[in-house]
């Protein structure tokens, strides 16, 4: 599932090295337009992703109707998503995290209890790993550790997770990322994608409807059309039998 070497492949090349480019700006916004109606798809479903990567959540298929035209779709979701039990509860997707502590890279999850708004977070940090060879949070973990702690039984403390949580609320600058600065001399647009999806704050974060209608902007000016959705946003997996009222991943 890896996008990097998917697309070194289809061009007949190496992958692109740390913290490079692995495709261009224009190249990306259709990617970016399946990921933004997958993430739609998730939320109608009161699911949250708990790990969206290139490498693992995202998958590239070609698509049946054109058998040329890559598409992406989010994967993943058997032990890789959890479901919101009601309006703003977050609660269901805590108990999950409590108990699969091996699910999730902490320093790529949403900075907020985990909500709906946080599946465009994990979006907006794909493209960021598209447009600048990295994710925009990996700079904060400490040599590259990626998920938090676990103590001598093995299990990951549940307040080094909060710890990770705030840091990534509290330090994460995107206009101070590496190569940040570059991507928005040379691509305007691109910063102002990457800004409305890595909003800290859920409540102003762009909804996938916002962000749609944004990216579909950005590909008119490049004379790009916006793809129809595709025949399957998610793959999905069967949940395992679960006693009632039992959280269960999707």
């Amino acid at each position: 599932f890896d996008l990097n070497r998917r697309f070194a492949q289809i061009r007949g090349g190496p992958p692109a090295g740390a913290g490079e480019p692995f495709m261009a700006f224009e190249e990306s916004l259709p990617l970016l337009v399946d990921l933004i109606r997958g993430a739609s798809s998730l939320n109608s479903r009161q699911a949250v992703h708990l790990d969206l990567t290139e490498s693992d959540g995202v998958a590239l298929v070609l698509d049946r109707g054109t058998e040329r035209e890559h598409r992406a779709i989010i994967a993943g979701l058997g032990r890789g998503a959890c479901v919101l039990k009601g309006a703003g509860d977050n609660l269901s997707c805590k108990a999950f995290m409590m108990d699969n502590p091996a699910v999730g890279s902490q320093y790529r999850m949403a900075p907020e209890p985990l909500q709906a708004a946080s599946n465009m977070w994990q979006v907006g940090l794909v493209f960021s790993k598209m447009c600048l060879g990295s994710y925009a949070t990996d700079s904060l973990a400490a040599d590259g550790q990626l998920v938090a702690d676990r103590g001598a039984d093995g299990e990951v403390d549940q307040a080094e997770r909060t710890r990770i949580q705030h840091r990534v609320r509290d330090e994460f600058d995107l206009s101070k990322v590496s190569g940040f600065h570059e991507l928005s001399q040379k691509y305007p647009d691109a910063a102002k994608l990457l800004s409305g999806m890595l909003e800290k704050d859920p409540d102003k974060r762009w909804t996938p409807s916002e962000a749609l209608v944004e990216t579909a902007k950005v590909m008119a000016s490049y004379g790009i059309e916006v793809p129809p959705p595709h025949e399957s946003l998610l793959v999905d997996k069967k949940p395992e039998p679960r006693t009632p009222g039992e959280l269960h991943p999707i």
